[in-house]
């Protein structure tokens, strides 16, 4: 196929006759876009495919995942995102490498972490260096002095906003409305904060300790000199493997509900191995930095940097939506936003997710999460999380919070012997109205008085049952 595109570049595109169409456009028509278009947006995700063998199952629950995840990048604007994390990183290098190194001072591994960190920026080495300086005279800054305390409140604030923004991107991809409170927010971040450097500490500590033993071994055994070379680039996987840990813990800790670790693991090691290869890439592509000397002299290395930061920060978000679409794919019966509900679906859907939490809430005190919902009522679980924010919002229901790590439940905000049919319409209808004086022309009162009647009506009917009597 390629080749036949590439001939039909070189020899037929280039020719004048006015009747003449290249073949790859000829072969381009022949291609039904609408199907394809069709395919992934209703026919894999309304088919039940029973008669599929099971490499075809697995095949088909790929593609499902991909598509939610692909379309969730664009949905959710993580390149946008991605812009401003990258503006935000750039605020809270110079803390961040500024507190990393005090705590690897305290444990005598500053010397370490520096040569990790000069390695995981490969490519970038005139950036990382003069960060590095910076972080130092920040530390000599920060130590006595009425200014101390001024700069380590500056140092924490630039590392916590970073990690609070970063919260915030991965619980929109997470459609989660209800976020980490203060005290949980310090606790975790500090944790995360002091185990990174250790864990770089360590891992760098590791490779240079099982490198020596190996040169140790290798000099007293002659048949293992031959394998030195191959344990060698084995240990330069070790960075692979680092990443594949980082991002696993990012996407299992960074959303404020509940992950499984297998989708947080699969996520991770695809995100880490993306990342691996996409500083391989710019390192390739920065042959051709001598040209940007001329353009931008001394900062030549700025635009490169903040290149891969912008593209660093999109695979790790697109790692977040794969993450989401994997531990949710089967709760999804159509694709996000395909398809679009209407009023009357929204008003039933409303009431039915209302009335399992009223029902649960009676029968045995428990209060169910949106997977719990969407799984028992079998709905698309991005409508069940937007219903149960609108009930939310409109003060039916409340949020449940009993442990961190596990997702929000809900409960009814007020006695389920006083939410009717009505009443619950009613507020689903008052949510979201408008504060300023609505219109008050003869047409419109007129029609606002005749709306009213109806809803008394609807009242004071013997249709209007409380919710756990439906």
């Amino acid at each position: 196929m390629l080749i036949f595109v590439s001939k039909s570049f070189q020899h037929d595109f280039w020719r004048y006759d006015s009747d003449f169409v290249p073949p790859f456009l000829t072969a381009m028509k022949k291609i039904n876009f609408s199907e394809i278009e069709k395919f992934f947006t209703k026919d894999i995700w309304v088919s039940k495919f029973s008669g599929l063998s099971r490499p075809m199952l697995i095949g088909l629950r790929v593609l499902r995942i991909v598509w939610l995840a692909v379309k969730g990048f664009f949905e959710d604007r993580c390149m946008l995102q991605a812009s401003g994390l990258t503006y935000y990183t750039l605020l809270s290098v110079v803390p961040v490498l500024a507190l990393a190194f005090a705590i690897a001072k305290g444990f005598g591994y500053d010397q370490v972490l520096e040569r990790e960190i000069l390695s995981g920026l490969e490519g970038h080495e005139q950036v990382a260096k003069q960060a590095l300086e910076f972080a130092r005279s920040m530390l000599k800054n920060t130590k006595g002095g009425p200014l101390a305390v001024v700069g380590i409140v500056v140092l924490l604030y630039s590392t916590m906003s970073l990690l609070f923004n970063i919260e915030e991107a991965v619980n929109d991809i997470w459609d989660l409305r209800v976020s980490r409170p203060l005290n949980r927010k310090l606790t975790d971040y500090l944790t995360i904060l002091i185990s990174t450097p250790l864990l770089v500490i360590i891992a760098g500590s590791m490779t240079v300790y099982i490198s020596g033993e190996v040169e140790n071994v290798a000099s007293k055994y002659e048949l293992l000199r031959f394998a030195q070379p191959l344990i060698y680039k084995s240990l330069k996987l070790t960075s692979v493997g680092l990443l594949w840990i980082a991002f696993t813990m990012l996407f299992y800790i960074m959303p404020y509900t509940k992950v499984s670790i297998r989708a947080a693991f699969i996520s991770g090691a695809v995100t880490g191995t993306a990342f691996h290869l996409l500083q391989w890439g710019l390192i390739a592509f920065q042959i051709g930095v001598a040209r940007y000397n001329a353009i931008y002299g001394s900062f030549a290395a700025l635009p490169l940097f903040l290149l891969w930061l912008q593209l660093s920060w999109s695979v790790i978000l697109f790692g977040a939506e794969l993450a989401y679409a994997i531990q949710h794919v089967r709760l999804f019966t159509f694709s996000k936003g395909d398809l679009k509900l209407s009023v009357r679906d929204r008003h039933v859907m409303f009431v039915a997710v209302c009335r399992f939490v009223v029902l649960r809430f009676m029968e045995d005190g428990k209060a169910p999460t949106a997977s719990d919902i969407s799984r028992k009522l079998q709905l698309p679980l991005l409508y069940v999380q937007r219903s149960l924010g609108s009930l939310v919002s409109s003060g039916l229901l409340s949020v449940v919070k009993v442990n961190y790590a596990e997702a929000p439940a809900y409960q009814p905000a007020l006695d389920p012997n006083k939410i009717t049919l009505a009443y619950a319409l009613e507020k689903m209808d008052d949510y979201g109205k408008i504060t300023v004086d609505f219109p008050k022309g003869k047409d419109i009162v007129t029609v606002r008085e005749y709306m009213d009647g109806l809803n008394e009506l609807f009242r004071e009917s013997d249709r209007n049952k409380l919710l756990h009597e439906l």
